[in-house]
């Protein structure tokens, strides 16, 4: 089975969401602990969202 590279994001994002003990966590500092472009995960974030699997607060 052949994971595409959105999806290996998407599942690096969740796994940092999960370790993190706090509430809230910003796309940024995920981007920044992941090595990856913020424009790129709040793309993935939509999708998220939108499946369901976070909730996003301002």
């Amino acid at each position: 089975m052949k994971i595409s590279t959105k999806g290996i994001y998407a599942l690096e994002a969740m796994i940092e969401l999960a370790s993190r003990n706090t509430a809230c966590v910003s796309i940024r500092d995920i981007a920044d602990a992941r090595n990856c472009s913020v424009k790129y995960l709040e793309q993935i974030f939509k999708q998220l969202k939108k499946a369901q699997l976070l909730i996003s607060i301002r």
